[in-house]
């Protein structure tokens, strides 16, 4: 065999090795690699989701900020994480690496309105979470509040924890030793549909975009679209009701430090970016005519700034965890004065 004829036959082995992998890759839902903050095992998120947020929760609640202010009652506590440890008996500090939450139109809309009949339903009731961390089926089984009351499946290699009390159609699924997903149980099926097809985010090239736009290391994220921010902008009201439609949003932020945040707004043209900046400008403006009440908020004031950039509209904050502390102090001291008045 001549030497051209053995470079044809290598370059066709590999060609076929490539499709094979790609088309392997496909069946079994396992992608290559993380869409930004997003790990490859949860892109079968779905890629209709309105917003999609997360945190790296070993960063979380191994930072000076969660020592100080992650307790009960505190500002630095996460509903999201308190919401996972009551439907799982999973606890964030000791079992918990990263998670990954979205909310897709339909069932944010449906957490603000109220329901005919039952409880009403918001957050994380109408996610879909995704957690990676340190955990077993034997392990999650003994961890479940309602664990007797749970319907029991093995699929595919999945095991599947369905809500069988009529309180909830709520669903938990161990994908491996270390990786759940849980949430209503439709949402979970979309889920386990995806990863076994392939399907899940990167069928959606916005939301690939807003993710990889997300600085690398960012302690917690959020990615958002227009279905959802138009309906928190008009129920807030004042002048965030009549703020401009906004057609995404990408924030991301760390914890120490110091607590910083940027968020990165884009509007539909020029013209709408500056009216957002301008409300922006007018709230930071507002806290600094209330500094002589409050010497803290012309402090969070001076930490704010705003810029436009064409049809973008950019936000940073830094606020030092000495201030949060005083603002929690005044905060308190607020709540006592209001209450020893009632009482007389």
């Amino acid at each position: 065999m001549n030497r051209s004829r053995r470079l044809i036959l290598t370059a066709a082995a590999i060609s076929v090795l490539g499709v094979g992998l790609a088309f392997s890759t496909r069946l079994t839902g396992t992608a290559r690699a993380a869409v930004g903050p997003v790990p490859p095992e949860a892109l079968a998120l779905p890629a209709d989701s309105s917003v999609v947020m997360g945190f790296d929760v070993k960063a979380l609640t191994g930072s000076q900020f969660y020592a100080k202010f992650g307790g009960e009652g505190e500002p630095g506590r996460v509903d999201a994480l308190a919401e996972i440890e009551r439907k799982t008996g999973l606890n964030p500090e000791r079992d918990i690496d990263s998670v990954v939450i979205a909310i897709r139109a339909a069932a944010a809309a449906a957490a603000s309105e109220p329901k005919a009949t039952g409880p009403r339903h918001h957050g994380p009731e109408n996610a879909l979470i995704f957690v990676t961390g340190r955990f077993d089926a034997a392990r999650l089984e003994s961890s479940l509040p309602e664990a007797g009351k749970a319907q029991k499946e093995r699929r595919d290699g999945v095991t599947i924890y369905r809500e069988a009390s009529g309180k909830s159609n709520g669903a938990v699924a161990l994908l491996d030793a270390g990786i759940l997903v849980a949430g209503d149980a439709a949402s979970v099926e979309t889920f386990l549909a995806n990863r076994s097809t392939g399907h899940g985010i990167r069928d959606s090239q916005a939301l690939v975009a807003q993710l990889e736009s997300i600085e690398p290391g960012s302690t917690f994220w959020a990615v958002g679209g227009p279905s959802v921010l138009s309906r928190v902008t008009s129920e807030v009201g004042g002048p965030a009701g009549n703020l401009p439609a906004v057609k995404q949003v990408v924030a991301y932020g760390h914890l120490d430090p110091e607590v910083g945040m940027t968020a990165t707004a884009q509007a539909a043209d020029a013209k709408s970016a500056t009216k957002i900046a301008d409300v922006l400008r007018g709230f930071s403006a507002m806290l600094s005519l209330q500094s002589g009440q409050r010497a803290e908020l012309a402090q969070i004031a001076d930490s704010i700034s705003v810029a436009t950039e064409d049809e973008k509209v950019h936000v940073k904050a830094t606020i030092t965890h000495e201030l949060i502390e005083s603002l929690k102090k005044s905060a308190m001291a607020a709540h006592a004065r209001k209450a020893e008045v009632e009482i007389h």
